[in-house]
């Protein structure tokens, strides 16, 4: 939260101010108020922003240094210190890789704890001193990320080597994941799990939103080369992940020995699941 407010431009510095311990989202658009969303819906605060602000708030967060996030913002976002992802769009040049001409939506995602969610989940991970196969599902913005950033760490501490493929350097680095976390970070997830792999030896593989067939291939390959695999993915249930083509190979192949969904508010989980989908825990009881 820190690293957003001191990047504020003084237009937007009231948004620093206000209550946000239950806000998500903080969604700047182009002529229009600002949005704040969260467990409590959505409220608009503020003046309609201009293009000036607009523009200073994009070169603020990217700490007056477009040209370094630009290969992170043709996907659509870039990433502030301490995990919190910025999402933006706008016009475009014309072309596939095209770069963004111009800026006309932000939408900055707050990161919470999720001590409860770890503690929780991290017994079902592990199978006396072995690391167990894991992949975290739900649906956008219920805290994938963030639990998945939590259970590194608590791996790490726990005496477990985790090599982290942090394609979108959203993850963060020593000491944010813990003493024993190695990280490739802005390099594609297929490549920097190979290189891992090779160079580490690592107890666990860690990654973030699994979904085109060279993440499923190198995941494999992780688990024949005996390293646990953490992930996530974009799916409501393990039901709905079995029909999705880019999971349904890594699912039926049997690589991962335990799922964990998540589902209401962030970081709430409401099922683990055993490696063929049986419950092994529900909601709390």
């Amino acid at each position: 939260m820190r690293s957003l407010i001191e990047r504020l431009p003084d237009e937007l510095m009231w948004i620093g101010e206000i209550d946000l311990s239950e806000v998500r989202e903080v969604r700047v658009r182009l002529g229009q108020q600002v949005e704040l969303r969260g467990t409590r819906g959505s409220r608009l605060m503020g003046d309609p922003v201009p293009a000036a602000v607009l523009r200073a708030l994009v070169h603020a967060l990217t700490a007056h240094s477009l040209y370094a996030c630009e290969v992170q913002m043709r996907e659509g976002f870039f990433s502030l210190p301490g995990g919190l992802r910025v999402g933006l769009t706008g016009r475009y040049a014309s072309g596939e890789d095209a770069p963004i001409q111009q800026v006309t939506s932000v939408c900055i995602r707050l990161s919470r704890a999720v001590d409860g969610a770890v503690k929780t989940v991290l017994p079902f991970l592990m199978d006396g001193a072995r690391p167990l196969s894991a992949l975290i599902l739900s649906a956008p913005c219920m805290g994938k990320t963030t639990l998945l950033r939590a259970l590194i760490r608590a791996l790490s501490e726990a005496g477990c080597a985790v090599a982290v493929a942090d394609e979108r350097d959203e993850l963060g680095g020593a000491p944010t994941l813990g003493p024993r976390a190695d990280v490739a970070a802005l390099v594609p997830k297929r490549i920097a799990i190979m290189r891992m792999l090779r160079a580490l030896s690592p107890d666990v593989v860690a990654t973030d939103e699994l979904g085109h067939s060279g993440d499923a291939e190198a995941v494999e390959e992780a688990a024949r080369c005996g390293s646990a695999v953490l992930a996530t993915a974009h799916a409501r249930s393990f039901e709905s992940a079995v029909r999705r083509p880019s999971l349904e190979r890594l699912l039926r192949a049997g690589v991962f020995e335990r799922y964990v969904e998540l589902d209401g508010s962030p970081g709430h989980v409401v099922r683990i699941l055993d490696g063929e989908g049986g419950t092994l825990w529900t909601d709390g009881r």
